[in-house]
């Protein structure tokens, strides 16, 4: 996918777009997901900033990239 979503983005594809609609809501949800389980599960992060620090970009990126193909074209010509 990544490749893919790199090529897309370097050429102007407008395909990309329902990729990272599929894409970015399902990484996002799924890392939250996983920081709040280190966070306060079973068996806490003993390094909680540490841990966030490792996957806040596995959200914040998705975010932007969602936000970036929100609009229609993604590309202006």
């Amino acid at each position: 996918f990544y490749i893919c979503a790199v090529y897309a983005f370097v050429f102007e594809r407008e395909w990309i777009r329902d990729w990272i609609l599929m894409w970015a809501p399902l990484l996002s949800f799924t890392t939250f997901v996983i920081i709040a389980e280190e966070l306060w599960g079973s068996y806490p992060s003993p390094r909680p900033m540490q841990m966030a620090a490792g996957y806040v970009p596995y959200v914040v990126l998705p975010l932007l990239a969602l936000w970036r193909v929100w609009r229609v074209p993604v590309f202006s010509r």
